[in-house]
């Protein structure tokens, strides 16, 4: 079980309103993942995934209602099967939309959470070329702690030996994409271990993840299935908007 609170911010900004604020548990038990979430407004919902079958779950606790996910409306790189996990994480030979990263090891390890941290800062650049002559830029950089003896585990269906490729744990790059997968380059040391305690600056948001709270208990295998009592609802479609 891993409780992580984020924070998001727009840079320059100082009032209160541009900060969103929220709170994410993950539990996970052999091939079972949930994600919990309290959203900014109070909500909770939650989403469970079983990588070994391909069921998924989106859970609704304010209505008690919930709906499946099928293949086609999961979210990207949780699907069943080694092979597709695998297939949704590894870089294409060559593409020109490139996300490259370099990453350094700055001053000590010091104690976090009773574990020893090790202090990483990945300076990522992502570039895309436009039809013409300019091309798209953008920079951000992750700046985190990381623990040496808790390995970062997959909280989705993604195999845990991909959990070093930097198509994942550099993640989801900041420009907007047309459906062109990047190709990720990077030099210097890959951050290893549970991210603990993590920022991301671009020019556009500033996200702050900290872990603050990490159990090795058994997890409730009923945590892994939809309540009893809630009801099946149709899945949203994506242009309507969420409930008040």
């Amino acid at each position: 079980m891993i409780k992580v609170e984020t924070r998001i911010s727009v840079p320059g900004r100082t009032s209160s309103a541009s900060d969103s604020k929220g709170v994410s548990t993950y539990y996970i038990r052999g091939e079972a993942r949930r994600h919990d979430t309290i959203s900014p407004l109070g909500s909770r919902s939650a989403l469970i995934l079983h990588c070994d079958t391909g069921a998924s779950y989106v859970v609704d606790f304010d209505h008690q209602e919930y709906y499946k996910l099928d293949a086609s409306t999961r979210p990207s790189g949780i699907r069943p099967g080694r092979e597709q996990g695998a297939a949704a994480t590894k870089a294409p030979e060559s593409s020109a939309y490139v996300v490259t990263g370099g990453t350094v090891e700055v001053g000590n390890p010091k104690k976090m959470l009773g574990h020893l941290a090790r202090h990483f800062v990945t300076k990522v650049e992502e570039s895309i070329p436009d039809s013409g002559s300019s091309k798209q830029e953008a920079t951000e950089v992750i700046d985190g702690w990381y623990l040496t003896d808790v390995p970062q585990p997959a909280t989705n269906c993604t195999p845990e030996d991909m959990m070093d490729q930097p198509s994942v744990w550099i993640g989801a790059p900041v420009l907007p994409r047309d459906g062109t997968a990047p190709k990720f380059l990077h030099t210097g040391p890959t951050p290893r271990g549970l991210a603990v305690k993590v920022k991301r600056s671009s020019d556009a948001t500033i996200l702050d993840r900290k872990v603050v709270d990490l159990s090795n208990s058994t997890v409730d295998p009923a945590l892994f299935e939809v309540p009893k009592g809630f009801k099946e609802v149709a899945r949203p479609q994506s242009h309507e908007s969420s409930r008040p």
